[in-house]
């Protein structure tokens, strides 16, 4: 029995330890030229893309990760758009429907992004949210 038990508790140790260790390096080679996140308040990048979508919108696509130490109904800022002709002219909010839960992304004239859930809940149970994020809106 004490056998058994042990093989469980070394198992479990090595997949927490190749989990975190894939999703560090996924951190780390994350592409941010186009978008700097809000580090300091928490946030992490996987990945970003801020692009001109046809001539006159841009598209942003992002995957965020924050730990569940926020609160997730009043607005966090996520980051910053990098490059100045991709801002807005005036502020935007998109609103973003993952299954069940509704979020709200704003863009300001400055190229600030920030992140709210409307309604429904964070993401699963414990541990880090990680966040697909995908907008359009007009330049």
């Amino acid at each position: 029995m004490q056998k058994l038990v042990l093989t469980i508790i070394i198992t479990a140790f090595f997949g927490i330890a190749s989990w975190a260790q894939v999703h560090s390096k996924a951190l780390a080679a994350s592409d941010s030229t186009s978008f700097s996140v809000n580090k300091k308040d928490g946030w992490l990048l996987y990945n970003s893309l801020v692009a001109p979508w046809k001539s006159d919108s841009v598209v942003v696509g992002l995957i965020l990760q924050h730990d569940r130490n926020i609160n997730w109904n009043q607005e966090q800022q996520v980051g910053k758009i990098k490059q100045q002709s991709l801002f807005p002219q005036v502020g935007q909010t998109i609103t973003i429907i993952l299954i069940q839960d509704t979020y709200q992304f704003r863009v300001d004239k400055n190229g600030k992004c920030y992140l709210r859930l409307v309604s429904g809940s964070i993401p699963g149970e414990s541990g880090p949210v990680i966040l697909p994020v995908k907008v359009k809106y007009k330049k």
